[in-house]
């Protein structure tokens, strides 16, 4: 089974200004890659996700992360 990789929008400000989807999302996949791991664990621990989170910064590690998930695992990678 080919992984999936889900693009999630997050919000700039007001944590509450996310979409329930975007939330079960984060919950369900088996990891989070974010490009600023510092704003993005504020949003998972408001949230209560647990989800592990990997760096997520362009170029190679981009398609590592869309790749990753060729053994069937789900990825999300929030945006911004």
């Amino acid at each position: 089974m080919a992984g999936k990789l889900y693009l999630c929008a997050t919000p700039i400000g007001n944590l509450e200004d996310i979409t329930y989807r975007v939330v079960r999302t984060l919950k369900e996949v088996d990891l989070i890659g974010a490009e600023d791991t510092r704003n993005s664990i504020k949003l998972l621990n408001h949230f209560n996700i647990s989800t592990p989170m990997t760096r997520f910064h362009g170029g190679a590690v981009h398609y590592g992360i869309a790749y990753g998930g060729s053994g069937g695992e789900y990825n999300a990678a929030p945006a911004g």
